[in-house]
């Protein structure tokens, strides 16, 4: 979009604005919009590869005021996907952006997680959300998301669109780690693969390395719960897992693969005891609602237990 007189006189107009929502404008508009005293929250639709005003070609576009922002690329617009957060600097609490994306547009992930490290405030950016829409979404890699772990302060990380089967037990450790104050992360659990290099062993980690998480939503391998997995969270101190998370009640796992239920149910039950909801999606539904069904179970046990030990204290 194109600055005019009109355009300027409009934004003088929504000088008290606290909220807008506009197509890219060019950058003297743009840091017009920036002058605004009240915004607070913008939203910008990147619908073509606009080409900047070369008058500007140095500008960098400072938002003070703002809280929140949220960009929404649709594919053909995808070349500004990584030059526009470049030239917009922010101090935002919340940043969302989504993305359209065709089989040409893979490995922009990479490019444009580094530029957010370098265009948002480290120490502010509470919440970070990134939506993909589209055939063929990028595939998350430690090396890909690395770039993020500088936002260590984030209490909200959303990956949910994105697949997540080039993560290892090992970058799972490396990520959660790195965002200790997490109260909700989403992993992979809005999409339909079921290739995971994710075990019981991520999950652990994220419940370990996040003490505040109250919301979570991940795609794992729950085939890799085995008999003797549960015999070694008995025997092995370094394997335990036992109330690691009591603020949990309910999980979303995607399209997990699964192989036995029950096992399933003790490993989250024991992790997390106040767990009652499991949320799936794709092919394995109705073993995952019989893992549901158990927790639901296992919670009445656990109370009769209690209720009999009471007693015999008493």
């Amino acid at each position: 979009m194109k600055v005019t007189p009109s355009l300027l006189s409009a934004l003088a107009q929504w000088r008290y604005s606290e909220t807008f929502s506009t197509t890219l404008m060019d950058i003297r508009s743009m840091l017009h919009l920036s002058s605004l005293p009240y915004l607070r929250s913008l939203e910008v639709f990147v619908h073509e590869n606009y080409d900047w005003d070369r008058t500007f070609s140095d500008s960098r576009i400072l938002f003070p005021h703002l809280f929140q922002f949220f960009e929404v690329t649709v594919c053909d617009g995808i070349g500004l996907l990584v030059s526009f957060p470049s030239r917009v600097q922010l101090v935002v609490t919340f940043f969302q952006i989504t993305i359209f994306t065709t089989p040409f547009t893979r490995g922009y992930s990479g490019r444009l997680f580094w530029l957010l490290t370098t265009n948002l405030s480290i120490d502010r950016l509470r919440c970070l959300k990134v939506l993909s829409y589209g055939v063929d979404p990028d595939v998350l890699v430690l090396d890909t998301i690395r770039p993020l772990f500088r936002f260590r302060s984030l209490a909200s990380l959303d990956l949910s669109m994105y697949w997540a089967f080039g993560l290892s037990d090992a970058a799972m450790a490396e990520l959660t780690s790195s965002f200790p104050l997490l109260g909700l992360l989403y992993l992979g659990n809005r999409t339909m693969s079921n290739r995971l290099g994710i075990t019981y062993k991520s999950i652990v980690s994220v419940l370990k390395a996040c003490p505040e998480l109250h919301t979570l939503g991940i795609s794992f391998d729950a085939g890799s719960i085995t008999a003797s997995v549960t015999i070694s969270q008995r025997e092995d101190d370094e394997e335990k897992w036992e109330g690691l998370n009591t603020r949990l009640s309910a999980i979303s796992v995607g399209n997990s693969p699964i192989a036995d239920p029950v096992l399933v149910a003790l490993f989250l039950k024991t992790a997390m005891p106040r767990l009652t909801t499991v949320s799936p999606a794709g092919g394995n539904m109705e073993v995952w609602m019989r893992v549901e069904s158990m927790l639901s179970s296992l919670v009445l046990k656990e109370l009769k237990r209690r209720e009999l030990q009471g007693l015999y204290a008493g």
